[in-house]
C-alpha cells in the first residue's frame, strides 16, 4: 500500500466506511427479519453484506487516497 505518512495516519475515512457498511448491514438484517429464513442464514447473509460493503468501500477509499494525495511525494510509508 503506497500511502504517504499523513494519509496513512488518518482513521476517520475507515470509520466512515465501516459506519456506512453498518447501516447497510442493519437494513439487510431488518429486511431479512420479514422473511421465513432460518436465523443462521440471516446472520450469514448479513455478515456477507457487511464484508462486501466494507471491503468495497475500503478498496475505493484507498484508491482515492492514493490518487488524490496532495502531500509531498517523498514521504511514503511502507
Amino acid at each position: 500500500m503506497q500511502l504517504c505518512q499523513n494519509c496513512s495516519k488518518t482513521i476517520w475515512p475507515f470509520l466512515f466506511a465501516f459506519f456506512i457498511a453498518g447501516v447497510a448491514t442493519t437494513l439487510t438484517w431488518l429486511m431479512l427479519s420479514y422473511t421465513s429464513f432460518d436465523a443462521t442464514l440471516r446472520v450469514l447473509c448479513t455478515a456477507g453484506v457487511f464484508v462486501l460493503a466494507a471491503g468495497t468501500l475500503v478498496h475505493y477509499m484507498l484508491a482515492c487516497m492514493r490518487r488524490y494525495c496532495r502531500h509531498a511525494s517523498s514521504n511514503y510509508a511502507e
